[in-house]
């Protein structure tokens, strides 16, 4: 998995995604990291690279990128170069998108290799294609493979060139091609507006009186937010500081909406419960047997978010830990959860 965020606002984007990004790459990302601003003169700006933050903020311009919105993203360790970085960019170079997620309870409800093959025969020319197979990853006629994101924006590129507007574009694509997945875009026919759509994975949106953000987990977000909410699932958003605007995504399959947030919180709690730092990943391993096997889950949302409440109690920290890099004989920083004086904690309180 992998951690996004985005900002639109009065203020520039570019310091305040990479802070927003430093404050949550931990939890799922850090080996390929990527942003996108649009400029005041409504031009598109983006770097990406194979690393950390702290790689792109060594390697390219990015704190200087202009602009008052934009977007950012940290992904997991699943393979590919550095073109398998995000924001993946269309061949107009007119919008940036992000994504988190996989295809999972999706994976046999769709043809991912062959929406990539007809995107291909139509014409678009994938900028990740590698010669070998990647993954799980979507490969084409001639055996390459191509990420998955960048699929879903030549596809949406292709609505858009149909004559869909941006957000409307972005919600039928992923209606046609769905995941377990959120996304968020930048297009410079609406310079002023963030578009989003969320299937079933994370996605928080805050507000103050600078601008509004959009993140992974509300965690990121400045101490000084006036309020947060979660996106809803099966969801397209057009986010812009004056308003948010939600329109359904159509699909047949169920996002189960109940949240079993007590029997969470004590799987969290037992997991923790040796004093021992855990990391994300096993967390999550922790509460996905709560959820229903015949519902698309919410799992990374429920935990973010119990997360989030244990810290503003005071009653976990995170700590960081190098682990390797993609390139060989680097680190990048992983967050490690642990639990605050555990002899103090009677059980069933964490909730």
């Amino acid at each position: 998995m992998c951690n996004i965020a985005g900002y639109v606002g009065k203020e520039d984007a570019a310091p305040i995604l990479l802070e927003m990004m430093r404050r949550e790459e931990g939890f799922a990302g850090g080996y390929y990291t990527g942003i996108a601003t649009i400029d005041e003169d409504g031009r598109l700006h983006h770097v990406k690279v194979v690393g950390d933050l702290a790689v792109l903020l060594r390697q390219t311009e990015a704190r200087r990128l202009p602009g008052k919105i934009g977007i950012i993203h940290s992904r997991s360790k699943s393979g590919g170069d550095a073109a398998w970085a995000h924001p993946f960019v269309d061949k107009d170079h007119q919008m940036a998108y992000i994504a988190n997620g996989a295809g999972g309870f999706f994976d046999s409800k769709r043809d991912a290799n062959g929406v990539a093959s007809r995107l291909a025969e139509e014409g678009y020319v994938f900028t990740s294609r590698s010669a070998t197979p990647v993954g799980k990853y979507p490969t084409l006629q001639d055996g390459s493979a191509v990420h998955v994101s960048e699929v879903m924006c030549a596809l949406i590129h292709a609505l858009i060139k149909e004559g869909l507007p941006p957000a409307e574009a972005m919600r039928t694509a992923y209606a046609r091609f769905p995941s377990e997945i959120v996304g968020l875009m930048l297009h410079v026919a609406d310079p002023g507006a963030l578009f989003a759509a969320r299937i079933n994975q994370p996605l928080m949106i805050g507000r103050n009186q600078t601008g509004v953000y959009a993140a992974t987990t509300a965690l990121a977000f400045p101490e000084d937010v006036d309020w947060i909410m979660p996106a809803p699932p099966l969801s397209a958003l057009v986010i812009k500081p004056e308003a948010v605007t939600i329109w359904p995504i159509e699909l047949p399959e169920r996002v189960c909406n109940i949240m079993p947030w007590a029997e969470g919180f004590a799987a969290v709690e037992k997991e923790l419960a040796g004093g021992k730092p855990v990391g994300f990943g096993a967390l999550k391993k922790a509460t996905a047997s709560l959820w229903p096997a015949d519902q698309v889950s919410q799992k990374d949302m429920m935990l973010y978010e119990i997360l989030r409440s244990l810290k503003q109690k005071g009653l976990i920290s995170f700590e960081t830990v190098a682990v390797p890099g993609v390139e060989p004989q680097t680190e990048v920083v992983n967050f490690r959860v642990r639990l605050r004086q555990p002899e103090e904690i009677e059980s069933g309180r964490l909730g």
